[in-house]
């Protein structure tokens, strides 16, 4: 939350304008709290995913979660 405040502060003060989407509230989010590191981990991740002994139903939704989280 103090995170939000300053950043909302900082946008009034440079007189830019607020943020109005979630699109827009996601990116600065990620450049912040995700390391760059991490987001080629989850894509390399969602790249050599594998069914294995899972079921259907369970691997899909393995492969959804990937997909979610590489932003694809």
């Amino acid at each position: 939350m103090i995170w939000w405040d300053q950043l909302t502060t900082s946008q009034r003060r440079n007189g830019e304008r607020p943020i109005s989407t979630w699109a827009e509230m996601k990116a600065v989010m990620r450049r912040r709290f995700i390391p760059s590191y991490c987001h080629l981990e989850l894509y390399q991740k969602h790249q050599n995913l594998s069914q294995g002994t899972k079921s259907v139903e369970d691997y899909y939704k393995e492969m959804e979660v990937a997909i979610i989280r590489v932003d694809m």
